[in-house]
């Protein structure tokens, strides 16, 4: 096929049975449909197997993957028939089917059984019933599920499925306009240069293929292509380490751990990897400290907002509590806080904004971290903007928002103009 398996990325969508599912998703120009339908009929070319076409909503042939495929044959000059509804090939009887799910049943994805590939176009707008239906059905020993999708909501479906969870039998890759050798000749490239400049928060999601956040109402300034890794993040004995708490009853008590790595390449001279996390409601101090002493990590000192501690009777004697050994009666652990923390909210989170940069995590290991960090708000009125003076919404995100913050502003205490302290 020439040039057309150009991107050598994309070389495991070939190996047939290592991956169950392979996943593809990104922004605009990313050509992701175009290798999906390269790949399979290179492989519909060596192998005699049943590929089902599929996304949420077909109401027609005209609706599906049928066209670009299409296309390519005409292009490469490829042995296939194509039909109304089917395309099959001529040597190996390799057939492309085409269905919509949203009308789909068990009962009528049965006849389905013998599938060996699945391409799920537009992935995205599939509902998790639709998932239901599906997966279950494809049960063909070896076959796959390729999965393509521009994102829209963290929480859609096959975001949460196999972006935010970390499957063994995934292949999954980000792809996004940059790797596409042949953008810079498109008319598109214009397009993504103004929408950079005009408006920073739509192209990240429309060109580099981020969920839909309302960045500009974001508490925490975070970069998914900075902060977060692909790599594990494991503990490591030697460095510093801290832990940082929110307390909570009715509701969460939050618990964030760090190591600092010293590093001379940037003016903080750390990076900061955060590579545990704890969250949990309606239990007691000694609930938190086996957690935690359970984890047998070498933790330097602990941070929090006394004046949180206390705002209720059953907590206000918790820092006294878990910083004893219950097995000896030692004082082991050892709680720090400053007094910023009596400045306003806006403060502390402007100082810890500063720290954002140094910061790096991998999203599975820490998931409550990664939604707090993209999804924490400031409170804002009926038109979206922000209401003044700034207060972040309390919600489900705001225990490890405020946990976060703890922590920066006690390790690192800002200058007096706002600044994080160069620790040389």
């Amino acid at each position: 096929m020439g040039d057309a398996t150009y991107c050598s990325i994309f070389n495991p969508l070939k190996e047939l049975g290592k991956y169950r599912y392979k996943i593809s998703y990104g922004g605009r120009a990313g050509m992701k449909t175009e290798h999906y339908a390269l790949a399979l009929l290179s492989i519909a070319e060596i192998c005699n197997c049943r590929i089902l076409c599929t996304r949420e909503v077909q109401n027609s042939i005209e609706d599906s993957v049928y066209q670009t495929l299409c296309d390519i044959i005409k292009k490469f000059d490829l042995n296939f028939t194509v039909k109304k509804t089917t395309i099959e090939h001529n040597t190996t009887g390799a057939t492309f089917l085409f269905k919509g799910l949203l009308k789909q049943t068990i009962n009528s994805l049965k006849s389905l059984a013998n599938i060996d590939i699945v391409w799920v176009e537009e992935a995205h707008s599939v509902s998790q019933k639709s998932w239901d239906v599906l997966l279950p059905t494809i049960r063909k020993k070896h076959s796959e599920i390729w999965i393509s999708f521009n994102p829209e909501r963290e929480d859609d479906p096959v975001y949460d499925m196999f972006i935010n969870q970390k499957l063994d039998n995934a292949w999954v890759l980000q792809i996004n306009y940059d790797k596409n050798p042949w953008f810079e000749e498109s008319p598109l490239q214009e397009e993504m240069e103004r929408c950079k400049r005009n408006n920073f928060s739509k192209y990240r999601h429309i060109w580099l293929g981020e969920p839909i956040s309302d960045y500009e109402t974001l508490v925490y300034r975070f970069d998914r292509q900075v902060n977060v890794v692909d790599h594990d993040i494991r503990y490591n004995e030697g460095f510093e380490t801290h832990a940082s708490w929110d307390f909570g009853t009715a509701d969460d008590t939050a618990i964030i751990f760090y190591q600092l790595i010293p590093t001379p390449e940037n003016d903080l001279g750390y990076l900061i990897y955060i590579f545990d996390e704890y969250v949990n409601n309606n239990e007691d101090d000694s609930h938190y400290r086996d957690v935690v002493d359970s984890k047998k990590y070498l933790i330097e000192k602990h941070y929090c907002d006394p004046a949180g501690s206390g705002r209720q009777s059953d907590l206000s004697s918790w820092i006294d509590k878990l910083k004893k050994n219950p097995r000896t009666g030692n004082i082991d652990w050892h709680f720090e806080y400053s007094n910023f923390y009596r400045s306003k909210i806006q403060q502390c989170i402007d100082a810890t904004n500063d720290l954002v940069p140094y910061i790096r995590y991998n999203q599975h290991q820490v998931p409550h971290f990664h939604k707090m960090a993209f999804h924490w708000q400031y409170r804002t009125d009926k038109d979206g903007k922000i209401v003044l003076p700034p207060k972040p919404n309390h919600d489900e995100f705001s225990h490890v928002g405020t946990s976060f913050y703890y922590f920066g502003i006690n390790r690192f205490p800002p200058r007096a103009k706002g600044k994080v302290r160069v620790i040389k």
